[in-house]
């Protein structure tokens, strides 16, 4: 997701358009939000891998999930959640699991507290291991010990 000591939408992504370089109309949080968007109206989709965190965690991502709407909480319209509300997405609508593994590693950095909290969190090294059938797609993550850490059964089931 998107780095909270950031919270705006200012920065834009840019387009070379009839030779010059334009912002593109949506900022950051707005495209984010669209992405999830998009995912979590998939009954298919059951999560997104992410990494360089330096850490492992598993967010359940819903509509209740507080990510942050500009048009909700941007109320005196200088493109940042800076007004103390961090609002959930109602557009997302089926959950999605984002599976961090960025523990292959480099050294883990303190996390930032977020309005959004991580279902499991760890910073120990590691890595993730997927097994899929036709019903289901199971998570272990397990430390570089061999040590099971986390474990979901069925990543679907909370679709």
């Amino acid at each position: 997701m998107y780095t909270y000591s950031e919270p705006d939408d200012i920065l834009r992504a840019h387009s070379y358009t009839e030779g010059e370089i334009q912002p593109e109309k949506a900022g950051m949080i707005e495209v984010r939000n669209r992405f999830w968007g998009a995912l979590a109206h998939s009954t298919k989709v059951a999560a997104v891998l992410a990494g360089d965190e330096h850490e492992y965690y598993r967010l359940r991502v819903d509509q209740h999930t507080p990510v942050g709407v500009m048009a909700l909480d941007d109320t005196n319209g200088n493109h940042k959640l800076d007004d103390g509300r961090i609002s959930p997405n109602p557009d997302f609508t089926h959950a999605v699991w984002q599976i961090t593994a960025g523990t292959a590693g480099a050294p883990y950095y303190a996390r930032e507290d977020t309005p959004w909290k991580p279902t499991f969190l760890s910073s120990q090294a590691g890595y993730c291991l997927f097994e899929a059938d036709d019903k289901k797609i199971s998570l272990t993550y397990y430390a570089v010990t061999g040590q099971k850490l986390d474990y979901v059964e069925n990543l679907m089931a909370n679709k």
